[in-house]
C-alpha cells in the first residue's frame, strides 16, 4: 500500500538546469522522507527536464515531473497543487535550497501549534553576503508586520495546510508577474494566525539574471506600480477581520507601498528625461489617492515625491544634470 505523503514540495522550473539539482541534493539529505516533490518545467528551453529525469534515479525520494508551455511561475505553482497528495505544501523556488531539518522542523511545529501556517527563517544571499531574516519572530495575527516589513520571510519557507486553500479558494494570481508571492501571502495571512520555527532553515540564492535583481524596464516599473495597487485593493477588502485600527494601519501601508511603486516608475521616466509624458501622467491625476500615504513614506521616497510634484520641468532637467555631475 502507498502511503500518501505529508508533505508536497512544489518546485516551479524555468531553464534551472544550472542549479536545480542543489536543491533536489538538499530535499535527498531531509530527516524526514514522507514527502513528494513535484517540479513543474514551465516550458524550459535548456535541459532542465533531462536533468530531473536523470537525478531522478539517484534520488531517495521520487519526482513527478509536470511540463507545460510558458506561462510563468504562478501558473506553474498552480499547476504543482493541484497535483499536491500531502496534507501540506510548500512552494520552494528552483535555485534556492533548504537544510536538512527543514520539513521535519517545519511539521513539529504544525503538530504542536495545529496552524494552518509556519514559517522559518531564511539566509538572504546577496552581492556582498549572506542576511539572516528575520530579525525576530513573531507569532500570531503577522499581516501588519509583515505588510510594514517587521518581520520578512520567504514564501518557500513556509508550511502551509492545503485543506486551508482550498477552502479559502487561494492561489497565486496568474495576472501578476511581480508582487504574486506577496498577495499570495498577504492573502493568508488576511485569514489565519501563523506560528514559527526560529531558525534559519531556507536559502534563498543570489541571481544575476533574475527580475529582482536586474535592470527594469519601462514595463517592469509599470506593472508593479499596478500590481501594488491592485494587492492593496485586494487586502483592504480581505482585512474586514482585523480590529478597526489594525484594519486602518494595514490599508496606510498598502497605500504606502502603492504610493512608492508609483513614485519609483515616475523617478525611471524622469532618470530617462522623458518629461513631457512623466507631465502628463501627473496632470491626469496619477498621484489624486497619495495623501493618506504622504506621512507614512521614508524619506528618500518623499523627497522624490517632492521634486516630481513640482511639475516643473525646468527643475526636472536640473536636478538629473546635477545628480549625474556627481
Amino acid at each position: 500500500m502507498v502511503k500518501t505523503p505529508k508533505v508536497s514540495i512544489i518546485i516551479p522550473a524555468y531553464n534551472a538546469g544550472k542549479f536545480l539539482h542543489i536543491l533536489l541534493d538538499s530535499l535527498n539529505k531531509q530527516t524526514i522522507n514522507n514527502f513528494q516533490t513535484i517540479i513543474v518545467d514551465d516550458g524550459s528551453t535548456d535541459d532542465t527536464c533531462s536533468l530531473v529525469k536523470k537525478l531522478s534515479s539517484s534520488l531517495a525520494y521520487p519526482i513527478q515531473l509536470i511540463q507545460q508551455e510558458n506561462r510563468g511561475v504562478s501558473a506553474a505553482r498552480n499547476a504543482g497543487l493541484e497535483q499536491a497528495e500531502g496534507e501540506f505544501v510548500i512552494f520552494i523556488d528552483s535555485d534556492d535550497y533548504v537544510a536538512p531539518t527543514f520539513i521535519e522542523k517545519l511539521i513539529n511545529r504544525q503538530s504542536e501549534t495545529a496552524a494552518n501556517f509556519i514559517y522559518c527563517g531564511f539566509n538572504r544571499e546577496g552581492k556582498n553576503g549572506k542576511t539572516a531574516l528575520p530579525t525576530q519572530f513573531i507569532e500570531g495575527n503577522i499581516l501588519l508586520q509583515r505588510i510594514n516589513r517587521e518581520l520578512l520571510f520567504h514564501a518557500g519557507g513556509a508550511l502551509i495546510n492545503k485543506a486551508f486553500l482550498i477552502n479559502n479558494n487561494i492561489k497565486f494570481n496568474t495576472q501578476l508577474r511581480l508582487g504574486e508571492d506577496l498577495l499570495f501571502v498577504y492573502t493568508i495571512l488576511s485569514k489565519c494566525n501563523a506560528y514559527a520555527v526560529p531558525e534559519y532553515l531556507y536559502y534563498q540564492t543570489y541571481q544575476e539574471s533574475s527580475v529582482m535583481n536586474s535592470n527594469w524596464s519601462l514595463s517592469n516599473y509599470e506593472h508593479n506600480a499596478t500590481a501594488m495597487a491592485f494587492i492593496a485593493g485586494k487586502i483592504n477588502v480581505l482585512s474586514e477581520r482585523l480590529p478597526l485600527k489594525e484594519k486602518n494601519d494595514v490599508s496606510v501601508l498598502l497605500k504606502r507601498s502603492a504610493l512608492s511603486s508609483k513614485i519609483k516608475l515616475i523617478w525611471f521616466l524622469l532618470s530617462k528625461k522623458q518629461f513631457s509624458s512623466t507631465l502628463s501622467k501627473l496632470n491626469e491625476g496619477f498621484f489624486d489617492d497619495a495623501d493618506d500615504a504622504l506621512l507614512t513614506l521614508n524619506r528618500k521616497d518623499l523627497k522624490k515625491y517632492r521634486i516630481i510634484n513640482t511639475k516643473n520641468i525646468t527643475i526636472w532637467r536640473l536636478y538629473f544634470f546635477f545628480k549625474k555631475k556627481k
